[in-house]
């Protein structure tokens, strides 16, 4: 039980530069591609919802991808509690020290598929996730850590064009 409670404890306190050393060698990540992002998405610190951090952003309305992935079959408010659609539907955007689209890469969190988009906003599940959507991103854009970042910031489509 004590042993549960400081793995929680740890989980909930862990700094995003700490997430990064824990999860590099488990997700074969780049230690430092996983830090510029965490530090161009966040400036690394602990965030939620982007609104708050940067109000005056304009935001992608996260219904619509809420409604996507539920399509898709990455969400099931239908099984989890988590996944139900709420009226802040803020809560499905932008959030967390990498600036994970919770509604799009909330089902990278295999370990918990019915996390809560809040999972995002600790430094552990948000460090895998990230590492999971940066293998994405290299797989259709190749590994060159530039055009990672690009892909990252304005979408595959961009960087696949050449823009």
């Amino acid at each position: 039980m004590t042993l549960l409670f400081l793995l929680t404890l740890r989980m909930l306190l862990a700094t995003p530069a700490e997430a990064v050393r824990m999860v590099v060698r488990e997700e074969q990540a780049d230690a430092a591609l996983l830090m510029r992002l965490c530090v161009m998405e966040s400036l690394c610190h602990m965030v939620g919802v982007h609104r708050e951090v940067r109000p005056m952003t304009p935001r992608r309305r996260a219904h619509r991808a809420y409604r996507r992935a539920v399509e898709h079959g990455d969400l099931h408010p239908e099984r989890c509690e988590h996944h139900q659609q709420v009226e802040d539907s803020e809560r499905w955007g932008v959030r967390g020290p990498w600036g994970l689209f919770a509604a799009l890469h909330l089902h990278h969190l295999r370990e918990q598929p019915c996390a809560a988009p809040e999972a995002l906003d600790l430094a552990i599940p948000a460090a895998r996730v990230a590492a999971r959507h940066i293998r994405r991103l290299e797989a259709i854009v190749g590994r060159d850590p530039e055009r990672v970042v690009m892909a990252w910031r304005v979408g595959v489509g961009a960087v696949l064009r050449g823009q």
